[in-house]
């Protein structure tokens, strides 16, 4: 396949099984944008290339730097804050609220210092006051959580200090303002507005059932109760069920190392993409609708990062045939429709191609046969063979006109010299 990427965005095609068994191809565009207080956001300069899920790999723990780009469908619109909570004015204190508006999705956090609780003889507990801080990374490690939890393996809360006498538990410094931490037996949600780890049980339980029965009579194809939703790395509270214009407000309050209250929007921009396909009665151009799936916020890197992705059915994953080329462009929500007639360009571009194409390659076949009789002739071959070549356009024709003649031409060796032709 080849791509036509008007667009400054990376664009990828990946082989996908979005409603198995059938084969199908999803296209992501993902693009990097400056945030522009106050105003809608702009290409950046440096354009994100697309990756897979990264994690951080420093003392604090393995949380998810980035989730990945490569999911093949996404039912709902995920929208994450990679970065930490800031203190207004970088004022220390001992606690903190931060929170987003972005459509419908409204969520505030609350955010401590460092505290721990000390663990009493009587299996209750004492919460110590918290340290005054300027900021609070946007990781799981800091919500509560444990290594028994299978919704935070990495968080706090629930697993002493090693070699602490009397225990002492770290306790969370991200929670949710209506489900805090008290006592001993609290297991509130954990709460972030970072993405997801893959191992999370609220994502790893929707890969369905694994076991032998499926195992023997289903796989490769996933469970019968798999849920694609398993791709929305996003906490289930800042999930859209529908996929968003691209020009919606954001607001982020204390997520932003130098303004407290951050306003600005989407860009505002809409990619289109076609496709040409080939059938049975030629060559068709179609348009591949591409959905805002994700939003990710970095307010600490002053950007935004959008991907869109697109679902098309295939008949295998050898598509390269099927779908010979895509072209990917983009138009402003305000100036709809100019992109309208992008199909119907793509395939007249196509069959114009498509059409130099076979004229170049029948005019260097005429020449490649013209040097093939030039030969023929002065190797002095029966004239009869030289008129059939003349008369071939057909290269798998001429292969078996000069095949056939050499075996008769080693028939007659083997059976006037007695010679065995090797096998």
């Amino acid at each position: 396949m080849r791509l036509i990427n008007e667009t400054p965005f990376p664009l990828v095609p990946i082989n996908s099984t979005v409603a198995p068994p059938a084969h199908s191809l999803t296209f992501v565009l993902k693009g990097s944008f400056a945030i522009k207080p106050g105003a809608p956001c702009e290409a950046a300069k440096k354009q994100r290339p697309i990756a897979g899920d990264k994690t951080y790999l420093d003392e604090i723990g393995r949380s998810p730097c980035w989730s990945n780009d490569l999911a093949p469908f996404k039912p709902h619109t995920d929208f994450f804050i990679i970065g930490a909570f800031h203190q207004p004015g970088g004022r220390a204190a001992p606690e903190g609220r931060g929170g987003f508006e972005l459509g419908p999705l409204r969520k505030e956090l609350i955010f401590h210092g460092p505290r721990t609780a000390a663990v009493l003889p009587d299996k209750s507990w004492r919460i110590g006051p918290a340290e005054p801080m300027t900021s609070v990374p946007l990781r799981w490690e800091f919500s509560f959580g444990g290594l028994s939890d299978k919704r935070n393996p990495m968080g706090k809360g629930i697993d002493p200090l090693p070699g602490s006498a009397p225990p002492l538990i770290p306790l969370p410094q991200i929670e949710d303002p209506r489900e805090p931490l008290r006592r001993p037996t609290d297991r509130p949600a954990p709460a972030n507005f970072a993405p997801m780890p893959v191992g999370f049980h609220a994502r790893r339980r929707k890969l369905g059932t694994r076991d032998r029965r499926w195992q023997v009579f289903r796989a490769p194809l996933p469970p019968s109760d798999y849920d694609p939703s398993y791709h929305n790395a996003a906490p289930p509270d800042q999930q859209a069920g529908n996929y968003p214009r691209g020009d919606e407000k954001l607001v982020l309050r204390n997520l932003h190392p130098s303004i407290p209250e951050l306003v600005t929007y989407l860009p505002g921009l809409r990619p289109r993409l076609a496709v040409v396909r080939k059938t049975d009665t030629g060559p068709v151009a179609e348009e591949v609708a591409l959905n805002l799936d994700t939003i990710v916020a970095l307010p600490d890197e002053d950007e935004i990062v959008l991907l869109w992705r697109g679902v098309t059915p295939v008949r295998s994953r050898m598509y390269f045939d099927e779908l010979p080329v895509a072209m990917c462009d983009t138009e402003r929500l305000d100036v709809p429709g100019k992109l309208d007639g992008m199909p119907a360009k793509l395939l007249a571009t196509y069959l114009e191609e498509a059409g130099a194409g076979a004229k170049k390659d029948a005019e260097e076949t005429a020449q490649t046969m013209s040097e093939i009789v030039k030969t023929l002739e002065k190797a002095k071959v029966p004239p009869e063979l030289v008129q059939q070549v003349k008369g071939t356009t057909d290269p798998m024709a001429l292969y078996q006109l000069l095949d056939g003649h050499l075996d008769k031409v080693l028939t007659e060796l083997e059976a006037k010299y007695g010679i065995t032709p090797p096998q």
